[in-house]
């Protein structure tokens, strides 16, 4: 049948693409860097793919300022001839901890929610950043003829930059052995097919399991099997990384804005765009400035017009200096200046050696532009959001699992890790992977469809029990379909904290068809640290309000280590750090403070101690009267409530904060300050029929006086009213 539209011709080229490529499975041949394919390979995101991200993935709401970050708006500043900003100018925060999010996003991406556009970045942010000219950012490579984009993009750029980011590697010129495989993470996640995945999957088997290296798993165009070396899957958990989520609302300026300070920061992000359907330029020459002179003349992308080619990028870089005609009037009008640096992953044979332009205007629609391009105009990333993931600066797992199965058709297993007490016969707590779990197609580990051994190392780490008691460990393989059966050859832990302790379990192999299979061992695991030990002192621990009180910390001790946090609850409802601080109750009671601190193996231990602050009896306030008055007009009622606040002195006081509450033929809260006579007045809702007003002071409160309600010459009043005669 001959496609109808272009729509139909699209999916009849890629399933052409896919017939063609699946011949190819079984070769392992690597891709050159300009190999020629130009595969894209994002899947179609659903609505319910959408509200899965909204309701699940982690959504920028402010981003904070690293040190990179903050060196690179200094040398802004230099240029500008302005000083330097310190650390007295702004709070700069650890690598990883830039991004302040919540959980949901937008129905509709484009209306912006209340707080996706606050920032805390200190100053304006520089004009040009790119991250791909930094030692953390991999060469380019080829995709090659796999529409593995979306693992590629997320994993062999941007968690390989990210990691080495974190951890000071240079991935650029240091080889495979420091950029990460995106087969690793592809091949897990296509089903065993030819078929399109999303970075972010990508990233859930990176937080999970870690990620392998390209030199130990090459990317080649064997898009089936799976690595089994129990070498490899070990080295890639101490790569685990450790969260992701997205910046919403790319299309407006504010989204922009959260791009490029992440960029800032030294991020590179994913982001979901119809390659097939850019519009090209060439970047213009602003004669007002000459910092765009370098990229003039270069392709630029300038906007989108249809939905060919759905493909993931990684964007590296900004310049708010170029400037692309984007209406064709030779005029630098409003809305044309700004670009991101895009890295594909088509090898170096595409655009600028791999990479390209994208004006900012591109992600919009309708253009900012006055004449702007319109029709069939969709946003530059679709939808309007990119994607980030952080790694961590080091890893080490306290207990691993290492096993081994054999299977013919591994999408019918499921493998769990699990620990219950010494009694149980099956997991009281579990752990489910991203990898091994109803993945990869009808095939066996290798790929094939004859059934071999695969040896997998999972981390126990995040459900390992403190305390040293013995608990069993199990792991869980679940056989779905009848007829195939799974054999657990082998299963063991490995205790890394204590020198790799090796346990194995005795009770296999154990074949299984259409069953879950548990298989344990019992083990004492103690990660050998000995908890600190927290002593509290304060002075003075007793007195009058406002008593100031020093606390110290300073005879706490770890036996094995070093404390690395000092917290005070300072039972009044704050709280402090440090191994002395000082603190002031105003406020008569008995409060227990309490020390908690962290040695540097993240044990805890607490102490405390009372303090005891008593009222100053020159600073006691009470009620001195109340007086109500009605105001009748025909059958509307209003009660005035004139409230005196006194001190044990007799003298009036200002400033204090009194509440009460209206009962009786009306209801309600109030609250009001004295003035400088004492006095404060209330009126009450408005009354239409006759009966009683009541009013009642419910509390009165002065920083550093105590309010004593046994000394009020009156608590409450009450008044007697009725709607005027016509």
């Amino acid at each position: 049948m001959k496609p109808t539209n272009n729509s139909q011709i699209k999916g009849w080229l890629t399933g052409l693409l896919i017939a063609v490529f699946a011949c190819l499975g079984s070769d392992t041949a690597a891709f050159s860097q300009d190999d020629g394919y130009r595969m894209t390979g994002l899947p179609e995101l659903t609505q319910e793919d959408i509200e899965w991200q909204n309701t699940h993935m982690l959504r920028v709401k402010k981003v904070k300022i690293n040190q990179r970050g903050l060196e690179r708006i200094n040398q802004y500043r230099q240029k500008r001839a302005q000083r330097k900003m310190t650390d007295k100018d702004v709070s700069v925060v650890p690598l990883g901890k830039e991004i302040e999010g919540v959980v949901g996003a937008p129905k509709d991406d484009s209306v912006i929610s209340s707080d996706s556009s606050t920032t805390t970045m200190p100053a304006a942010l520089p004009p040009y950043v790119d991250n791909s000219a930094l030692k953390f950012f991999p060469p380019i490579r080829s995709q090659g003829s796999l529409p593995s984009c979306g693992a590629f993009s997320g994993t062999y750029y941007a968690m390989t930059y990210m990691n080495a980011m974190a951890r000071d590697l240079d991935a650029k010129t240091g080889g495979e052995s420091l950029q990460l495989s995106p087969k690793w993470t592809y091949n897990m996640i296509n089903g065993g097919a030819l078929v399109g995945s999303w970075y972010y999957q990508a990233y859930d088997i990176g937080i999970k399991h870690g990620v392998s290296t390209w030199a130990q798993f090459p990317y080649d165009s064997n898009y089936r099997q799976w690595n089994t070396n129990a070498t490899v899957w070990r080295d890639a958990v101490y790569r685990r990384f450790d969260q992701y989520g997205y910046v919403a609302n790319t299309h407006l300026d504010s989204g922009i804005e959260q791009v490029k300070q992440l960029l800032l920061n030294g991020y590179v992000l994913n982001f979901p765009t119809y390659i097939s359907s850019w519009q090209y330029k060439t970047i213009g020459n602003d004669p007002a400035t000459s910092a765009d002179d370098a990229f003039v003349g270069k392709r630029i992308c300038h906007w989108v017009n249809g939905t060919s080619g759905y493909h993931a990028m990684t964007v590296v870089g900004y310049n708010d200096e170029i400037w692309v005609d984007i209406n064709g009037n030779g005029t630098v009008d409003s809305g044309e200046k700004g670009a991101f640096r895009i890295a594909n992953s088509w090898g170096t044979s595409w655009g600028e050696a791999g990479f390209a332009w994208m004006a900012y205007d591109a992600l919009k629609n309708p253009s900012a532009v006055s004449g702007g391009p319109a029709t069939n105009r969709i946003y530059g990333w679709s939808p309007s959001r990119a994607h980030w993931v952080t790694a961590r600066s080091s890893y080490t797992p306290t207990l691993i699992a290492e096993f081994t199965l054999s299977h013919a058709q591994r999408n019918q297993l499921r493998v769990t890790l699990g620990v219950s007490g010494t009694t149980g016969v099956s997991p009281s707590q579990i752990w489910y992977p991203k990898m091994i779990y109803g993945q990869g197609g009808a095939y066996a580990f290798n790929g094939t469809t004859t059934a071999c051994d695969g040896t997998f190392v999972f981390d126990f780490s995040d459900i390992v029990p403190l305390g040293g008691d013995p608990m069993r460990y199990y792991l869980g393989v679940y056989d779905s379909v009848t007829g195939n059966s799974v054999t657990v050859k082998s299963y063991r832990i490995l205790d890394i904290i204590n020198a790799d302790k090796d346990v194995v379990c005795g009770t296999v192999p154990v074949t299984g068809d259409y069953e879950q299979l548990y298989k344990f061992v019992e083990y004492n695991f103690n990660d050998g640290n000995e908890a600190p030990v927290a002593i509290a002192q304060a002075t003075p621990v007793s007195g009058t309000a406002p008593l100031t009180v020093t606390f110290d910390a300073s005879g706490s001790y770890d036996p094995d280590g070093n404390i690395v946090s000092y917290a005070w609850d300072f039972g009044d409802g704050t709280s402090g750090t440090g191994v002395t601080v000082q603190h002031t109750y105003t406020a008569s009671a008995n409060y227990e403070a309490t020390l908690q601190v962290t040695d540097n193996g993240t044990s805890t231990n607490e102490d405390w101690l009372t303090i005891q602050v008593a009222a100053d009896t020159n600073q006691v306030i009470f009620v001195d009267d109340i007086n109500l008055s009605a105001k009748v007009v025909k059958k509307r009622i209003n009660v005035q409530s004139d409230v005196l606040i006194r001190d044990v002195g007799n003298l009036p006081m200002e400033n204090a904060t009194v509440t009460g509450a209206w009962s009786g033929l009306v209801s309600g809260s109030v609250s009001g300050v004295t003035d400088a006579t004492g006095k404060v007045s209330f009126t009450s809702p408005t009354a239409t029929k006759a009966g009683t007003i009541i009013f009642q002071v419910t509390n009165v409160s002065k920083s550093a006086y105590t309010y004593d309600a046994t000394l009020n010459k009156e608590t409450q009043d009450s008044i007697s009213v009725a709607p005027a005669r016509r």
